[in-house]
């Protein structure tokens, strides 16, 4: 019952709004062509961003590709309702855990009520983008077959490219430099196995040391750089997420 009271927490966009293009709707019905699971990171409330409980960055990136759509359907946004706690080693983690169990059982309870008819695209930021990675980890076949994007953008946890075996998908860097570290917390799993490659995007830039800490940051270094918190956030940025997201979206049917 928790579950089914959560899944209907996160269907916070109720009023239909106009066609993106050729007619992809906002619905406010649970079951829809597509949704859009937004996990916002660490310290931001549930209104930081446009979109509830998505954050800034996961909300400007998420409207932007639902603009970019040109086919017909229906669409409506989730964002996760956890704690996204601020940045501290004794709670950290507990957080994770905690948006992990949630949004798996919010995945898999819309797969039993909605069957396949309906897509996910999942955007996370910052802490966000663990939970992501860590709950596509756990999630039963038939339900990471309805992902068709994943998008995480800061991650804590991303996979350098010195890493064996390197990360699957698309990495976004903004031409600002080659990212050769890996998240602060250290390289999460791969998706290799689990996604294919087509449906995965990272973004991050150069100077975010949370997602590319290639100078062994400590543990409360890097979280509130300019690089982290504003970057994501530009209009430049927001746009190149959502191609990248978009793409993702092309790549596996959904145009």
């Amino acid at each position: 019952m928790l579950v089914v009271a959560l899944v209907a927490a996160v269907a916070v966009s109720m009023a239909p709004s106009p066609p993106a293009f050729a007619g992809l709707t906002k619905a406010s019905k649970a079951c829809t062509s597509l949704i859009v699971v937004g996990v916002r990171g660490s310290g931001e409330t549930a209104n930081s961003g446009s979109i509830p409980y998505f954050g800034k960055p996961a909300s400007l990136a998420a409207k932007n590709m639902v603009s970019r759509i040109k086919r017909s359907g229906t669409y409506r946004y989730a964002g996760l309702p956890y704690d996204a706690k601020r940045v501290n080693p004794f709670t950290y983690n507990n957080s994770v855990a905690d948006g992990v169990k949630l949004l798996t059982g919010v995945l898999r309870s819309i797969k039993k009520n909605c069957g396949t008819g309906t897509r996910f695209a999942i955007i996370g930021y910052s802490q966000g983008a663990q939970v992501i990675r860590e709950s596509v980890a756990k999630l039963e076949h038939a339900v990471r077959a309805q992902i068709i994007t994943v998008g995480l953008i800061g991650d804590p946890r991303r996979r350098g490219y010195n890493k064996s075996p390197a990360e699957i998908g698309y990495n976004e860097d903004f031409d600002r430099g080659m990212l050769k570290g890996s998240g602060k917390l250290g390289a999460g799993k791969t998706f290799d196995g689990l996604l294919n490659a087509s449906k995965v995007a990272s973004f991050c830039v150069k100077g975010d040391y949370v997602c590319n800490d290639t100078i062994g940051t400590t543990w409360g270094q890097g979280w509130n750089a300019i690089w982290h918190t504003d970057f994501y956030n530009w209009t430049s940025s927001a746009k190149t997420i959502g191609l990248g997201l978009y793409t993702r979206l092309v790549n596996n049917g959904f145009r």
